[in-house]
């Protein structure tokens, strides 16, 4: 897995006006692939945006299923599809840092 801080810092493109889709960012022929790296972005006062073939677990321990090769994590705590991203921090006031 790679976490590249500097990235993290600044403001991505890519996640500036995402269209979610149940926590899943839009792409009509995005599906799971093996062979690629696992990125984590870390959009500001947005989600995180899980790309590769990561796994993910819910509190208990069950496997989550994924579709698509990358997601968006919500990081507010707002969501009403946890653990994805409903665009429910944009209405809310408080910025994260």
């Amino acid at each position: 897995m790679r976490f590249d801080r500097e990235s993290a810092r600044a403001p991505r493109s890519d996640c500036v006006g995402q269209l979610f889709d149940g926590g899943h960012v839009s792409s009509a022929s995005e599906s799971v692939n093996t062979d690629r790296e696992v990125t984590i972005t870390v959009c500001q006062d947005g989600p995180l945006l899980v790309r590769g073939p990561a796994s993910l677990f819910d509190s208990e321990g069950h496997r989550v299923v994924r579709e698509r090769a990358t997601v968006a994590l919500c990081r507010c705590g707002g969501t009403s599809i946890p653990p994805w991203c409903d665009s429910t921090h944009k209405k809310r006031k408080t910025k994260r840092r």
